[in-house]
């Protein structure tokens, strides 16, 4: 990475640092917490970009990461064109393109292009096996808060069947390759801060009025600390099959601490 690349790295440590210390003087700002910890994770992950196949710890010089990949039964026996699509998105999304298109450029002139980054998936898509299988794994976030809501905590399974929509929509664009992602992207950040900062209210306010040292406590945070390890995991690999690897696992944990956090929350108040 040159020394302009550096600069813009740490100078999103900084802008990360800075949102989550405003975040500490409301209360009512717990998703700017999220905010800036997603800023750095993508800051601390996108160093490792320039090579990617080196940093896995599954590389050898006979077998790349890709091929480890392909070894698995029937995910390399469908031929999916590869050919860049810009004509199959709504026209809603479109327009969303155009609105946003302003932040996208401020996202990108100080990040470096960083934040709105996004795994190329490619050959897979969404009729391959896997393109599939990761896009069916938002499914455990529509499940998660149509239960939640079920139970009554009604605004974080709210929250939950938003990120279940926005997350499909990006990653369907995503394996698409359509000329919105970006847009797509943008707006699932957005769903995403604001079901995790949700969360995050949910949990403290929890703690607050029970104990940080019971088994359901213990259950929500284990989950939320997996999902944000397979988050960072995702970013690391941030590509093809590895990604969506990854990338799906965290969404099977991340919707299985909202609904850890939203149990316990019914549970204590």
């Amino acid at each position: 990475m040159n020394c302009k690349g550096r600069n813009q790295c740490f100078s999103l440590l900084v802008i990360g640092f800075l949102v989550q210390a405003k975040a500490f003087t409301s209360i009512q700002c717990f998703s700017l917490l999220v905010i800036g910890f997603l800023v750095q994770a993508k800051a601390f992950t996108s160093i490792q970009t320039a090579n990617k196949h080196r940093s896995s710890p599954l590389w050898n010089k006979n077998d790349g990461l890709d091929d480890f990949w392909r070894k698995f039964p029937s995910w390399s026996d469908d031929k999916p064109s590869d050919t860049l699509t810009t004509d199959n998105t709504s026209g809603l999304l479109q327009t969303i393109e155009v609105v946003t298109a302003p932040v996208q450029e401020i996202l990108d002139e100080y990040s470096s292009g960083w934040v709105l980054s996004y795994a190329d998936l490619r050959p897979d898509t969404s009729a391959t096996t896997p393109g599939r299988i990761f896009l069916a794994t938002n499914l455990a976030y529509l499940l998660a808060g149509l239960v939640l809501q079920f139970q009554g905590a009604n605004e974080l399974g709210l929250a939950t069947d938003l990120c279940a929509a926005f997350s499909f929509q990006y990653h369907y664009q995503q394996l698409e390759v359509t000329n919105t992602v970006r847009a797509a992207l943008l707006l699932d950040y957005v769903f995403a801060a604001f079901a995790m900062g949700l969360a995050t209210f949910y949990l403290v306010t929890s703690v607050a009025v029970t104990s940080l040292f019971t088994m359901n406590v213990a259950v929500a945070v284990g989950l939320a600390v997996v999902s944000l390890g397979c988050l960072g995991l995702s970013w690391k690999y941030e590509y093809g099959q590895p990604y969506m690897f990854f990338h799906g696992l965290w969404h099977l944990a991340s919707a299985g601490a909202g609904y850890a956090i939203g149990d316990l929350h019914n549970s204590v108040m």
